[in-house]
């Protein structure tokens, strides 16, 4: 780990009401990180969303193949490319994770 990425940041502030906000300030890795998948993303918009694909029977089995291409790729990451291509299928199975994980959002709030 980082220096910079030790611990998070809580900034304090306030908004036109007067009304004391905290926000989160996003370790510098885990931005990067996050940018990358939206770049990632982006280039699959052209696919259907994802909000209405089964969790048990589409995204779960796409998360393990995922999770294989990475493995795949980690072991034939001896150079630049294979590296860049290990950071990719990395955003690939975080991005379904986060399908899996913005799908069961939007339940709980229809439950709350």
């Amino acid at each position: 780990m980082s220096e910079e990425d030790k611990g998070t940041e809580i900034v304090k502030t306030s908004n036109d009401q007067g009304v004391d906000l905290q926000r989160l300030v996003m370790r510098p890795s885990l931005k990067r990180f996050a940018e990358f998948q939206e770049k990632v993303l982006r280039e699959n918009d052209h696919k259907p969303s994802w909000a209405n694909l089964n969790i048990g029977n589409k995204l779960l089995p796409m998360l393990r193949a995922e999770l294989v291409e990475l493995e795949e790729a980690f072991e034939k990451s001896y150079h630049v490319k294979g590296k860049r291509h290990v950071q990719k299928e990395c955003a690939d199975l975080a991005n379904f994770a986060m399908m899996i994980y913005d799908i069961l959002e939007n339940f709980i709030n229809l439950d709350a």
